[in-house]
């Protein structure tokens, strides 16, 4: 499989990361069930703040595109989770044209955010 081969939903849960590395290990041991299927795909470009559901997903060497690329942090650097910050769950992601990221505040509208998808261009 190539480096960035886009996948049907059905393969995708299958492909980058740790879930790789346990298929690989469970089909060493056994059979893969028939029945298993994917009825729901999420992407998570921001850590702790909402997903975005999702009907297929491209796989990189690094994990799905779009997924987990970014985390909130405080001033020194420390990542933030909802567990600090319950009101991060009221944050929506949303993908503008493959490369904007935009964050959308539900409780404050004025406050939405829009940020580069490339993590080299993006400030700290």
């Amino acid at each position: 499989m190539s480096s960035s081969s886009s996948l049907p939903v059905g393969a995708a849960a299958f492909v980058g990361g740790a879930c790789l590395l346990l298929l690989q290990r469970y089909r060493m041991h056994t059979r893969f069930p028939p029945n298993c299927r994917i009825v729901q795909l999420f992407i998570y470009p921001v850590k702790a703040l909402q997903g975005i559901k999702v009907e297929s997903v491209q796989a990189l060497e690094r994990g799905f595109k779009h997924d987990r690329r970014f985390m909130i942090v405080d001033t020194e650097g420390n990542f933030v989770t909802q567990r600090e910050i319950p009101s991060m769950a009221t944050i929506q992601c949303e993908i503008v044209n493959d490369d904007t990221l935009k964050l959308i505040n539900q409780v404050r509208s004025y406050s939405n955010q829009l940020v580069t998808l490339d993590p080299l261009t993006t400030a700290r």
